[in-house]
This record gives C-alpha cells, structure tokens and sequence, in this order.
C-alpha cells in the first residue's frame, strides 16, 4: 500500500469523524 494513498484514506476518516462529532 502506498502511504500518499494511507494518508488519503486517513484524512477522509478523520474528516468524517469530526463532521460526525460535530453533529
């Protein structure tokens, strides 16, 4: 797995988790 596509993949996580944490 290539870490430019991890980091990707983290950055969209996280982003859900603070939308879903806001909400």
């Amino acid at each position: 797995m290539r870490p430019e596509l991890l980091d990707q993949i983290v950055s969209k996580a996280t982003s859900e988790c603070h939308v879903t944490n806001f909400a």
